[in-house]
């Protein structure tokens, strides 16, 4: 799945925080666990919180943390243009 414009960066932190389930951030040269703290600390020092994300893809593995992240993005006042790509592959494609 893919989020647009990110920019309470503190929220989908704890949004990813509460996930039951693994979140991958996909980078073109590996993808980055966020639940793992060691990882998510590399991903924090590339972008500065007030900047937020432009374009972050996600693999996520539970169909509940798909629609937990969804939640998030709809309800965050900067994200609400936010369009979601689920690609095959992803929990969504799978419980279809």
């Amino acid at each position: 799945m893919k989020l647009y414009n990110v920019k309470n960066v503190k929220g989908f932190i704890e949004t990813v925080n509460d996930c039951e389930g693994r979140v991958d951030m996909v980078l073109p040269s590996k993808d980055i666990n966020l639940n793992n703290a060691d990882e998510l600390l590399e991903v924090l020092d590339q972008v500065a919180p007030e900047e937020g994300f432009r374009e972050i893809e996600l693999k996520v593995e539970k169909n509940q943390d798909v629609v937990r992240l969804l939640k998030y993005a709809m309800r965050d006042f900067d994200t609400r243009s936010i369009l979601a790509e689920i690609r095959e592959g992803d929990a969504m494609k799978r419980a279809v």
